[in-house]
């Protein structure tokens, strides 16, 4: 995920440029292909996919607020539509996302918070996608969308002490008092059937998808069972 204005060596006729999939704009030559990485895994998944990453943002097209947020990498939408099409064809699939409780920053900042709401809306129009498969294949009273398609954060339960808890009423004495805490996930990366797998340090968000932005590197590697 890089441009020509960052990197030397991409090639000068765009016809050849194209040939090699890189695709132009905003005067520079573009390098996405680890958004296409994803989207052909995604696409040629036949039983699960395994997702961590830090961030999970993307296909702002089809929110149903907030279309022109310009988040629209394909890749929330590619699991929703990849979930719908095997509800159609009545086979078994799943999709497992493991992110962070919240992003680096201060949980109630409005950074971190803007962030939250935008997943949020990724998470909604997902399952909207799949609850409307349902819905046309007449499965909706049989199965939910949380039996396709589910996100997962990560904790850590620390062992007591003989210090006692204090007994404030703050979100911080609650912590302490459960002993519980985020572990953070800031892991970026796919495992699709157990064959096929994504690992870099691209988020899935807009930032490191786009090839405009953020310089990303990442790798596939296939290993059939």
């Amino acid at each position: 995920s890089i441009d020509s204005n960052s990197v030397k060596g991409f090639p000068k006729d765009p016809k050849y440029a194209t040939s090699k999939n890189l695709m132009c704009g905003k005067n520079v030559l573009i390098d996405m292909s680890i958004h296409t990485a994803y989207v052909k895994a995604i696409r040629a998944a036949q039983h699960f996919i395994y997702m961590e990453n830090q961030y999970f943002i993307g296909s702002s097209y089809n929110w149903n607020a907030h279309k022109d947020i310009g988040a629209n990498n394909l890749i929330p939408m590619e699991i929703a539509l990849k979930i719908a099409e095997k509800i159609k064809a009545n086979e078994r699939f799943a999709a497992y996302i493991v992110l962070p409780m919240w992003p680096e920053g201060v949980p109630t900042g409005a950074a971190t918070q803007r962030i939250l709401y935008w997943q949020n809306k990724t998470m909604q129009m997902m399952y909207g996608t799949i609850y409307n498969a349902l819905v046309e294949s007449g499965l909706q009273d049989k199965f939910s969308p949380q039996d396709y398609l589910n996100f997962f954060c990560l904790g850590n339960r620390e062992m007591a002490n003989e210090a006692s808890p204090s007994n404030d009423n703050t979100p911080q004495a609650s912590c302490r008092k459960s002993r519980r805490f985020m572990i953070y996930v800031h892991s970026k990366g796919m495992v699709v059937d157990d064959e096929y797998v994504v690992i870099g340090s691209a988020n899935i968000n807009q930032r490191s998808m786009e090839g405009t932005r953020d310089t990303e590197i990442a790798m596939g590697a296939y290993q059939p069972q």
